[in-house]
């Protein structure tokens, strides 16, 4: 059983989603995988060292990090029952769902949803595009098929979460995704065609694609390997490391480093293409030592307290991770930037 119900809200915990009156919920993957995880055990207290082992897992974060989509998932549900917050705080130690959880099945969650979709950018124009339904959540936002009523031809569309519309930070980030890629003409790498924004919410127009993640596919979820046996086929990583290395070396000579390439990252589509994602962590490399880069005089037109000899890594990535992911990073790298 894997579809819970609480208050107004409904929460397929296989598919990440969750829906309040018939509308989906807006969060990011990390604060989904939070709540899975509390609804899952509701009641009872969860360690804060439990949770960041679920959510993180190859990743050092500090406990900052969790408290923020914490505060990120308490603010989306709001109160129940006397003004409580669904979430508990247990000093010291971690959190516990306190509001009542009771499992249903696929009808009864599906019959408590208008039949049809009510979120409020479904079927709306935005810009030059028709939003027509929802596709899941992104590396950092939800993201939407679109058609593109100018060119006729179907995109996709990642909305930042609103709750993470005031943070500078990831706002930053979130626009150096679309500078950076979208600066890169490459197969193997996922293009994006705008930027842009909506209602105050920022959004990256990108090429749709129809596959699953290298993720996925070599965690045992894919429903395109064509086998039981636990692996990918030797050739087919080969062509697999193939394709991410000119990726790679087609942003390299563009002088753009990606900082944090892992399975989540690469994209595999239908036709067994691989497509490198998320650019939000990269940087364009330094031309000559002690001089200012780019990026450290966007974050001090930001107003951020950058000093030009520390390296823009840090200031990008203050809630707590290392740059890229600590279990995909060279130890050398991974020392020296540390």
């Amino acid at each position: 059983m894997h579809f819970y119900a609480f208050g107004p809200f409904r929460l397929d915990s296989e598919k990440r989603v969750l829906v309040r009156d018939g509308q989906p919920v807006a969060l990011t993957p990390k604060t989904l995988e939070i709540l899975v995880l509390l609804v899952e055990k509701a009641g009872h207290l969860v360690g804060k060292d439990e949770l960041i082992k679920r959510v993180w897992p190859d990743a050092f974060v500090e406990e900052g990090n969790l408290n923020k989509n914490i505060f990120f998932l308490r603010k989306a549900l709001g109160e129940w029952d006397g003004g409580r917050a669904y979430v508990e705080t247990v000093p010291k130690r971690g959190y516990r769902f306190v509001a009542p959880v009771s499992e249903v099945t696929h009808a009864e969650s599906a019959a408590s949803q208008p039949p049809t979709p009510t979120i409020n950018l479904i079927g709306k124009r935005v810009s030059h595009y028709r939003v027509l339904d929802i596709l899941g959540g992104g590396g950092m936002g939800v993201v939407y098929r679109a058609e593109d009523l100018k060119l006729g031809r179907r995109v996709a569309m990642k909305f930042l979460p609103e709750e993470m519309g005031g943070d500078s930070l990831t706002l930053l980030r979130f626009e150096r995704e679309a500078r950076t890629a979208s600066s890169l003409n490459h197969s193997n790498i996922c293009t994006i065609y705008e930027f842009g924004e909506h209602g105050g919410q920022p959004f990256l127009v990108m090429e749709l694609l129809e596959g699953e993640t290298l993720r996925e596919l070599i965690s045992g979820t894919s429903v395109s390997r064509g086998s039981d046996t636990p692996g990918l086929p030797l050739q087919k990583l080969f062509d697999i490391a193939v394709q991410v290395a000119e990726g790679l070396n087609g942003a390299h000579q563009k002088g753009i480093i990606h900082r944090d390439i892992k399975p989540v990252n690469i994209f595999i589509t239908k036709e067994g293409v691989a497509k490198i994602l998320d650019f939000g962590l990269a940087k364009r490399a330094t031309v000559a030592a002690g001089i200012e880069t780019e990026e450290l005089r966007e974050d001090n037109a930001a107003g951020l307290k950058t000093d030009p000899g520390i390296k823009i890594e840090h200031s990008l990535t203050n809630a707590g991770l290392a740059v890229g992911t600590a279990g995909y990073m060279s130890p050398s790298r991974h020392w020296e930037e540390n």
